[in-house]
């Protein structure tokens, strides 16, 4: 019995020795490869069975190509160097000590093990270097791309974790570093920083919250399968990042400072939500893209649609809330494009809405501003288009082409000096406001003009010529007046003055319109009488003028300067209405802003230094009283 426990036990003893065993390098041979069996304290090559230890102080090299060098893990420690200059592989987890290297000049890494970097690896020489599928390079530290270090092929993973730093920096007139997978299996998966001034990168990206940053010449990443889950995307002066080839799926926020270019080229897929929130003074341009996934793609950054035409598929939204400047068109299949209260969208040559599609849900909808200053004709075609902020039409044509029809919503405003036109097939609701001019101007509307009972004409009234010293509505088509009529005066005009403020080129088919309306300036309030005359003209005619409640309003003796303003508009107070608010408005009477005071202080500073050029309605508030004066941001 005990013979026999005695032999089991050895049994036991030999096969774990057969199974795990170390082997430590000494270099006692004629060289210092690995392949030298006196090099090694058990004096003989180590294969898959063994734990190499590569001590400190120990420089040793893995050199042979025809054959894999297979071990089972290694080990470097205190400052060990390691050069490998053919084929190698590890069975486990191996690790790259605090202050050790990695010299790889040529060859493959086999797995299935994993290697940690928490010292450094330097790819070496032109030769490729290549991660086969299965294994895994996890870097904690640094691994650096130098100059000249050849094709660094993926067809494993190489994970950058969040304390681990890839440095593909070469010399402007060096060679551009390539990390490519020629099989598509290869993943970088980066949750720490990727810097780069010259790199493309081939294979599937996933950033995971990591860092790229782009400090000179063009990092080009192009992949068909890339995924950024946020991250940090920084992209110095005189640098580039593009992204191209085939569906980028986004998610999470994705920010950085971009003072060079980002351009897009490929196709972005959106399963959920993600935001675009980039800061410094170049941005994304967006070129020739598609848009899917059915979430909601948040543009919080300036951004250029350029270059052809851009896809909106599978009900997914784009979400502006910053400046667009739409260059091409956007072609909206089957989704939303949707311009929140904050965001400017600047209609260019080019620029254009339309669908390839008959999908029920296609639809651009605006509740920030839509700007037109160019003389082409921007065309919206085939998709519903409700308007529920400003649209602003300087110049040229929006033209509306679509059997899903143009809404005009209760908070939203046309105006401008160009034209809107709407087709006869499409159904036009009108419940907001149109306001021709640009202080003040002619607005061009082309088809049959409809408005509800909620509809408003607003028109400034500044002189007698009309088109230029107040506003007009010139109608090519009929029109059905419903709603009301308000005047901004500029001017104080006599009895039995007359302003046609509006014409058609066919016939006025309903006129549900006030009788009589009054404006004030200074201490006079007018009323008009409102008429539709002749069967094509709206007109108003000023009937009287008295001395308005606020002749006694202390208000009215407020100063506010300078006027024309650039930076900061100066209100002196008077002691009898201390004023509790000022509010800043739009020449429409739409909110920008509201400053609640709380002192008694004779002067009050308004900053308007981020407001466009033009006019503006200023209205001061104290507890009993209430004024509005014009003022002209410069």
């Amino acid at each position: 019995m005990n013979r026999k426990f005695y032999l089991l036990s050895i049994t036991l003893f030999l096969s774990v020795l057969t199974t795990a065993q170390t082997a430590t390098f000494v270099g006692g041979g004629s060289d210092n490869r690995w392949r030298t069996a006196a090099n090694w304290d058990i004096g003989t090559i180590p294969g898959a069975s063994h734990d190499v230890i590569l001590p400190n102080g120990s420089d040793s090299e893995i050199f042979g190509l025809a054959t894999t060098l297979q071990v089972k893990s290694i080990t470097m420690q205190g400052n060990a160097l390691l050069t490998v200059i053919g084929k190698w592989g590890i069975e486990e987890t191996s690790v790259v000590g605090a202050n050790a290297t990695i010299h790889w000049q040529t060859g493959t890494l086999s797995g299935p093990g994993t290697l940690i970097n928490e010292g450094t690896i330097a790819n070496q020489t032109i030769s490729n270097k290549t991660i086969a599928q299965g294994a895994v390079i996890q870097n904690d530290a640094t691994y650096l791309l130098p100059d000249g270090s050849g094709d660094f092929l993926i067809e494993g993973l190489f994970e950058n974790t969040a304390t681990g730093t890839l440095s593909a920096i070469a010399p402007t007139s060096g060679s551009n570093p390539l990390i490519n997978s020629t099989t598509t299996n290869g993943i970088l998966r980066n949750f720490g920083t990727i810097e780069a001034n010259a790199l493309s990168l081939l294979l599937s990206l996933e950033n995971e919250g990591g860092t790229i940053n782009v400090q000179s010449g063009t990092c080009i990443i192009n992949d068909p399968n890339s995924k950024l889950n946020g991250g940090e995307y920084n992209i110095d002066a005189g640098a580039e990042m593009q992204w191209i080839g085939g569906t980028t799926t986004l998610s999470g926020t994705l920010v950085g400072n971009l003072m060079g270019p980002l351009n897009w080229f490929g196709n972005v897929k959106v399963p959920t939500t993600a935001t675009i929130d980039f800061g410094g003074s170049e941005k994304l341009y967006w070129k020739d893209n598609t848009l899917s996934g059915g979430g909601t793609l948040i543009l919080a950054s300036p951004t250029n649609i350029d270059n052809g035409t851009d896809g909106i598929i599978e009900t997914t939204m784009l979400q502006n809330e910053s400046q667009l400047n739409l260059n091409s068109s956007i072609n909206i299949v089957d989704g939303i494009f949707l311009n929140t209260s904050t965001g400017m969208v600047f209609l260019n040559d080019n620029a254009g809405f339309t669908t390839a599609g008959a999908a029920a849900i296609r639809k651009f909808l605006n509740e920030g501003t839509v700007q037109k200053s160019v003389t082409t004709t921007t065309p919206v075609n085939s998709i519903a288009f409700e308007n529920n902020g400003t649209v602003n039409i300087e110049a040229g044509t929006l033209a509306v082409n679509s059997n899903l029809g143009f809404e005009n919503a209760t908070n939203g405003i046309v105006k401008g000096i160009g034209t809107l036109a709407i087709t006869a097939n499409t159904p036009m609701v009108n419940n907001g406001t149109f306001s021709p001019g640009l202080s003040p101007g002619i607005l061009s509307f082309t088809g049959n003009f409809n408005s509800e009972s909620n509809a408003k004409i607003l028109v400034e009234l500044d002189g007698l010529a009309q088109g230029t010293e107040y506003d007009m509505l010139q109608i090519t088509g009929d029109a059905n007046f419903q709603g009301t009529i308000e005047a901004i005066l500029g001017f104080e005009p006599l009895i039995n003055d007359e302003f046609i403020v509006a014409t058609t080129s066919g016939n006025i088919t309903g006129c549900n319109l006030p009788t009589t309306i009054t404006a004030s300036i200074g201490n006079l309030e007018y009323t008009f009488s409102v008429a539709c005359r002749n069967d094509n003209q709206l007109v108003l005619t000023t009937q009287s003028s008295v001395l308005g409640n606020h002749e006694f309003n202390t208000l009215n003796n407020v100063k506010v300067y300078p006027n024309p303003v650039f930076n900061v508009l100066s209100i002196e107070q008077n002691p009898a209405a201390l004023i509790e608010q000022v509010q800043l408005l739009t020449i429409d009477g739409k909110l920008i802003q509201n400053f609640k005071t709380e002192t008694q202080e004779q002067f009050l500073k308004v900053p308007v230094q981020f407001l466009p050029s033009g006019l503006y309605l200023i209205r001061l508030v104290s507890e009993h009283e209430q004024t509005v004066k014009k003022i002209v941001k410069r």
